[in-house]
C-alpha cells in the first residue's frame, strides 16, 4: 500500500501524511489482530521505510511544484518573446512578420485597406534630427494604439513612416469616414509639434478571397496614397470596390 502511495498522481498538502499515517495505522491493525509478533530489527525497517516513503512524497510534491513554476515562467516569456518578435519597437504597431503570418486572418472576406505615409517627413529628420522623426512616428503609433486598433482593425508599421492599415467586419463606407476622421483629428493632434505633422492616406476596400488578392489590394491603395502626394498632400484618396 505504502508503494502504491509513493506514485500516487499529485495530491494537496497534507494529504501524503494521512495516507502515510493510514497505511501505518492499517498494518499496525493487521500485526495486533493477528497477534504477529514482530521482532525489532523488522520494527527498525518497518519504521524506515515508512520514514523514507514520507520523504519521496515530500519530494515529490516539491519537484512538482518547481516544474510547474518553472513551466510557468516558460509560457509567459514564450508569450512575450511571440508578442516582441510581431511588434515594432519604436511606434508599438505589428510589424511586417506580424502582416505575413496574419495574411490568412484576412482571406474570404470584406476588408478595407489603407496605406498611410507622414507627409514630408524627410523634412522633420533634416531640419530637427532623426530624434524629433522617431518623436512623431511614436506619438502617431500611440495615437493608432489607444483610438483606432481593436479586434477588427489592425495597424502594421509598413516601411519607413509608411502604415498599413486593414480593417474587417465593417459597413459598406465605414472604414472611409474613419479615415477621414483619423487623417483631421491627427493633424490636431500634431497642431503643438514645433513643426505640425500631416499625412496621405491611399485606401481600397472590397471582398479578398486569398492572400494573393489582399497584396492586390495593398499594392492598389499604395498606388492611391502616391495619387493623393501628387494632388497636395493631407488627403484621403482611394476607391470602394462594389
Amino acid at each position: 500500500m505504502m508503494m502504491v502511495i509513493c506514485v500516487f498522481p499529485y495530491y494537496k498538502a497534507g494529504h501524503g501524511l494521512s495516507l502515510v499515517a493510514l497505511s501505518l495505522l492499517m498494518i499496525s491493525a493487521i500485526i495486533l489482530v493477528n497477534h504477529v509478533q514482530v521482532a525489532w530489527q523488522d520494527a527498525y525497517d518497518l519504521f524506515l521505510f515508512y520514514v523514507i516513503g514520507q520523504a519521496c512524497i515530500v519530494l515529490r510534491r516539491y519537484w512538482f511544484r518547481q516544474s510547474s513554476w518553472y513551466n510557468y515562467i516558460l509560457h509567459q516569456a514564450n508569450g512575450t518573446l511571440l508578442v516582441s518578435s510581431r511588434t515594432d519597437k519604436l511606434t508599438g504597431l505589428y510589424n511586417r512578420l506580424a502582416l505575413r503570418e496574419d495574411f490568412p486572418n484576412y482571406g474570404k472576406q470584406e476588408v478595407g485597406v489603407a496605406m498611410i505615409d507622414l507627409d514630408d517627413f524627410k523634412r522633420f529628420n533634416d531640419n530637427y534630427g532623426h530624434a524629433y522623426g522617431d518623436l512623431v512616428l511614436t506619438r502617431l503609433g500611440r495615437y493608432l494604439q489607444k483610438d483606432w486598433m481593436n479586434e477588427h482593425l489592425r495597424c502594421y508599421r509598413y516601411g519607413g513612416d509608411e502604415i498599413l492599415i486593414i480593417a474587417s467586419g465593417l459597413e459598406d463606407g465605414d472604414f472611409v469616414k474613419k479615415l477621414q476622421i483619423f487623417q483631421a483629428e491627427y493633424a490636431k493632434l500634431n497642431q503643438q509639434l514645433e513643426e505640425p505633422a500631416i499625412l496621405s492616406i491611399g485606401y481600397a476596400t472590397g471582398a479578398v478571397a486569398n492572400e494573393e488578392e489582399l497584396r492586390k489590394m495593398i499594392q492598389l491603395a499604395d498606388n492611391y496614397l502616391y495619387q493623393a502626394k501628387r494632388q497636395g498632400k493631407n488627403q484621403v484618396v482611394g476607391a470602394e470596390k462594389k
